[in-house]
């Protein structure tokens, strides 16, 4: 999220300024976008931050479902490294090759023109929850993000993912599954699991 994009969340009541510093310093020193800062501090609700993007600039959401089954094919067209800076997943070409790319930050526009300018491809913006974003980053690109960190619950129980962040940190991460994240829903859908980092 750009500066200038962080300033409109203040403005526009869904984060605060001092919230909005600290994840500015948070993003400088660990990477990521402002909003993945946000909403691990709780300072936004991921969903609000979604919506607001959805509304604000007009993109699809993408499903969470499709998310969970993103083709080899379309993963390959972005490299691990720049789908982690840039917090971008492909998720499908159309009929004439564009690329639709899921961002937790559809409004930075030096990822997409860096995105199109590596791929070749036109790059259809789409917005996905944080959450869905570090969990395609874990799952698809085995970069595991402190925000994915709570989306992970160990496999030797079976459990159902924390609703809260974090707990399970001390639990080395070849031990983890990770479940992708439903729209509505803090941590993680119920039912199957759908991959192992």
């Amino acid at each position: 999220m750009a500066d200038d994009a962080g300033a409109v969340l203040v403005r526009a009541g869904l984060a605060g300024a001092e919230a909005l510093e600290t994840a500015r310093a948070a993003a400088k020193q660990h990477g990521g976008t402002l909003g993945e800062h946000l909403v691990e501090a709780g300072a936004i609700a991921d969903e609000a931050l979604t919506d607001f993007y959805r509304t604000r600039l007009l993109v699809p959401q993408v499903n969470p479902n499709g998310l969970a089954k993103l083709r080899p094919k379309v993963i390959a067209a972005i490299p691990a490294d720049m789908a982690v800076e840039l917090r971008a997943v492909p998720v499908s070409f159309d009929a004439e090759g564009n690329l639709m790319v899921a961002m937790g930050d559809p409004s930075d526009r030096n990822a997409v023109d860096e995105i199109a300018f590596f791929t070749g491809n036109y790059v259809v913006r789409a917005v996905a929850t944080q959450r869905q974003i570090a969990w395609c980053l874990a799952h698809y690109y085995k970069h595991v993000t402190p925000l994915g960190r709570g989306l992970m619950t160990p496999t030797e129980t079976g459990a159902t993912p924390p609703r809260s962040r974090g707990h399970t940190s001390e639990i080395a991460a070849s031990r983890r599954r990770v479940l992708p994240p439903t729209e509505g829903d803090a941590a993680a859908p119920t039912g199957a699991v759908v991959g192992t980092i």
